[in-house]
Parts: structure tokens; C-alpha cells; sequence
């Protein structure tokens, strides 16, 4: 069986799926050459949600705020970006502040902002056990 024989086995082979699901955007651009535009990605993989539940259920949420230098009356607002960008701030962080900077002003205008804001910048490969340090 030559490469060519293969190749068009396996794109027969995903085009009787109704469906092909894939947990993240790597593996379709991977699989490219058999797409038959029945590709759908499932963004974020249940690892990250099964790791961060067993983390919530081993570290309190006051413990945290200590380990990392915030106080009880700070606000502390996570910016989740792209996996894309390991090396610089994306885009994506850029449209949350701004899409934010209305509500924050609102918020510091009340009588209930003691604290002070606090941002923290969430990117990179979120599998990764670093991730969350």
C-alpha cells in the first residue's frame, strides 16, 4: 500500500464520521490533509478542569491570596489569554482590559472598593504543570 493509497483511505475513513472531535486546534491543523470539513474542536481539555478541581479541593482560597501577596480586600481579576503567546502579552488581554475599564471605574466609585485591583495574566500551554504558578 503506497502513501497516496493511504492518505486517501483515511480521508474516506474520516468523511463517513458525522463528526471528528478533537480536544484542542493543534491536532486539526495536524490532520489538514483529511479534513472533509467535518472537523469541530472541544476548546480547553477536561485535564485542565479534572486538575484544577483536585487543586481547589487541596488549596483554600485565603492560603492563595497569602502565597501570592493579596490581601483580603483586593480585587484580583484573571486574564486568560491565548496558548499562542508564550513570549508576549497577546491581543487578548488588551480587549479584556478594555472591555473591563468601564466596570472597574464603576466599581471604584463604590463604597465597597477598600482594596485595590490587582490583574493577573494567565497564558502559555495550560496543560503544563507550571500553569497555575
Amino acid at each position: 500500500m503506497n502513501l497516496q493509497h493511504l492518505v486517501s483511505h483515511w480521508r474516506s475513513t474520516f468523511n463517513r464520521a458525522n463528526v471528528v472531535v478533537f480536544p484542542d486546534f493543534a491536532l486539526p491543523m495536524l490532520y489538514s490533509v483529511l479534513d472533509t470539513g467535518n472537523f469541530f474542536v472541544i476548546p480547553g481539555s477536561p485535564l485542565d478542569v479534572w486538575a484544577a478541581e483536585s487543586y481547589s479541593k487541596t488549596h483554600a482560597k485565603h492560603q492563595l491570596r497569602v502565597d501570592h501577596g493579596f490581601s483580603e480586600d483586593d480585587l484580583v481579576i484573571l486574564v486568560v489569554g491565548s496558548s499562542f503567546f508564550y513570549d508576549e502579552l497577546s491581543w487578548d488581554y488588551t480587549v479584556a482590559l478594555h472591555t473591563l475599564g468601564p466596570v472597574l471605574a464603576e466599581y471604584a466609585r463604590s463604597k465597597d472598593a477598600e482594596g485595590s485591583f490587582k490583574f493577573v495574566f494567565l497564558c502559555g500551554n495550560s496543560t503544563d504543570n507550571d500553569a497555575f504558578q
